[in-house]
């Protein structure tokens, strides 16, 4: 990734070695990364910094990741700003109340490791790239799943074979 694409990831998490862990898997692909321990702080950072992507904890000191959520929500940062959330539970309710706040994608943290951040990163990034170029070069599909390991199998397997795709974990938003 040369200096002129370079993308800038903030990470918002208060476990140190989770962040130091993520970070640099993606400072080693070529990522620029930025870090915040608290809520507070990652807020003032999404505001002063213009990350291309933000890497949010649900669970964090002084203001919690659905706290910034709605905040950036209701300042109408969301959608442009691509937020992946990083959730301890993965529980439906959970997770639902985020997609409807704006978020692009969730991991659970008990689930993912290094590499699957960054395949959701880079997907969250070229599906942003591909709404801002006019013409497609696939086939689209759009897959409404609420099952995100299946939507991630599906995903995986219809992006190498070309299609464009956007996926949605329920009708209304399918929709």
């Amino acid at each position: 990734m040369d200096e002129q694409q370079k993308k800038r990831i903030l990470v918002i998490e208060d476990d140190e070695m989770i962040a130091k862990l993520i970070s640099a898997k993606l400072e080693k692909v070529g990522f620029e990364i930025l870090m915040a321990q608290d809520g507070a702080k990652g807020l003032e950072l999404i505001r002063t910094a213009m990350p291309d992507l933000v890497l949010l904890d649900a669970m964090l000191p002084i203001k919690n990741g659905f706290e910034i959520l709605e905040i950036l929500h209701r300042e109408h940062i969301i959608p442009a700003l691509p937020v992946i959330i990083i959730s301890n539970s993965g529980q439906g309710v959970e997770i639902e109340h985020a997609i409807k706040l704006g978020i692009r994608d969730y991991l659970v943290k008990i689930n993912f490791s290094p590499v699957e951040v960054l395949q959701k990163i880079e997907h969250v990034l070229n599906a942003e790239t591909r709404s801002q170029t006019p013409v497609s070069t696939g086939p689209r599909l759009l897959i409404i799943e609420d099952d995100q390991l299946l939507i991630d199998l599906l995903l995986k397997k219809f992006v190498e074979h070309g299609y464009v795709v956007e996926h949605a974990t329920d009708a209304k938003r399918g929709l």
